[in-house]
C-alpha cells in the first residue's frame, strides 16, 4: 500500500513537472509570436497542455469539482488551440485572449481540492 502511494506522488509530480514545463514554453511562444506571427507553434503547445490536463482529468484522487475544473481548462484549450492561423493576424488581440485564459487555468490548477466532509 505504502509503495503505490509513493508511485502515486511520483507520477503526480512527473505530471506536474511536464505542465510547468508546457507552461514555459508556451510563455516562449506567446512572445515568439508577436515577433514571428508564427501561430503553428503555439497551436502545438495548447494541444500539449490539453492533453496533460485530460491525463490530470483522469488521473486518481480527483474529486468531481476538480474534475468540472480540468474539463473546462481542456475546453478552453482545445479551443484555442483550433484558432485559424488567420487570428494570428491580430496578435494583441490573441494575446490578451491567450493571457485572459491562462491567467484563468493558473487559477484552477492553484485551486486546491477541498477534502468533502464524512
Amino acid at each position: 500500500m505504502f509503495i503505490d502511494e509513493v508511485a502515486a506522488k511520483i507520477q503526480a509530480t512527473e505530471r506536474h513537472v511536464q505542465e510547468l514545463e508546457a507552461s514555459k514554453r508556451m510563455s516562449l511562444a506567446i512572445k515568439d509570436i508577436s515577433s514571428t506571427r508564427q501561430w503553428e507553434p503555439l497551436q502545438a503547445l495548447l494541444e500539449e497542455k490539453r492533453q496533460l490536463a485530460m491525463l490530470r482529468m483522469c488521473g486518481m484522487n480527483v474529486d468531481d469539482r476538480t474534475r468540472g475544473d480540468l474539463a473546462a481548462e481542456v475546453r478552453v484549450l482545445g479551443w484555442l488551440a483550433e484558432q485559424p492561423l488567420a487570428a494570428a493576424r491580430d496578435v494583441p488581440a490573441m494575446e490578451q485572449q491567450i493571457k485572459m485564459c491562462r491567467e484563468e487555468i493558473n487559477a484552477l490548477s492553484r485551486r486546491v481540492p477541498q477534502k468533502r466532509p464524512q
